[in-house]
């Protein structure tokens, strides 16, 4: 992997790495939704939200409902918070540091590439030790790790 690559990876992971602290409890949408929470706690009706979105109460009802189905799209979210003089954050974290997922990648396919060499070789009475193929599939991982596009085909 190239110093540029990995310094980007760092970069990346430091970021996400803030977000997950953060998000920890974020993560958990009111029951009702974070319009109509945000709605209610600013004392707005949706008769005024209306008025501000230039829609019918019963839209705002439905945005509210689409929002608590997941079914909402982000412009549509995005027009609401504004309305509401507030942000729309969004962000994709990964479970795990993007380190970590392409070096479980990397290691998965170089077990998978010497499963089967293993295997006939073993068959053929050439078989190499536990410890010799896993310095074989250590190594093959490394040079993956040099070719992160090769870990996604």
């Amino acid at each position: 992997m190239t110093a540029i690559r990995r310094q980007m990876l760092r970069s990346v992971d430091n970021r996400l790495n803030k977000l997950r602290e953060f998000s920890g409890t974020a993560r958990e949408t009111p029951k009702a939704g974070w319009l109509k929470t945000l709605r209610e706690a600013l004392g707005i009706t949706t008769t005024q939200l209306g008025a501000r979105l230039d829609v019918t109460p019963q839209a705002v009802h439905e945005l509210e409902a689409s929002e608590r189905r997941g079914s909402i799209s982000l412009e549509s979210l995005r027009r609401a918070a504004r309305a509401l003089d507030a942000d729309v954050i969004y962000v994709v974290i990964p479970r795990q540091s993007l380190q970590k997922t392409l070096e479980a990648r990397a290691r998965l396919l170089a077990e998978r590439h010497f499963e089967g060499v293993a295997r006939s070789m073993r068959l053929e009475q050439q078989g190499v030790t536990r410890q010799e193929l896993d310095e074989q599939i250590n190594d093959y991982a490394r040079s993956l790790m040099n070719r992160p596009r090769e870990l996604w085909r």
